[in-house]
């Protein structure tokens, strides 16, 4: 089976959104974003798998929650990517 680059853009995306979210845990999107120095509705455009965050957003989110870029904007599984679970 043939995978085409939007369903690998889009599992990607899914699935750092949701990195995002799990990372964030009780904080509000609110303290993230002005941890971050990002608006609130670009995290909430991130967390919805929406939109592609540039390099320097994505390094300000992965500081602003501690933890290492790569386990936020990891590939995903092909198991993601065809639909399933990871």
């Amino acid at each position: 089976m043939s995978i085409t680059h939007e369903e690998i853009a889009s599992a990607w995306l899914r699935r750092c959104g949701e990195s995002v979210r799990a990372e964030r845990g009780e904080q509000s999107q609110a303290e993230l974003a002005a941890a971050a120095g990002v608006s609130s509705p670009l995290i909430s455009l991130i967390e919805s798998g929406a939109m592609n965050p540039s390099p320097r957003v994505r390094l300000a989110i992965a500081d602003a929650l501690d933890v290492e870029p790569a386990e936020l904007w990891g590939w995903p599984t092909l198991a993601e990517i065809r639909g399933g679970a990871a």
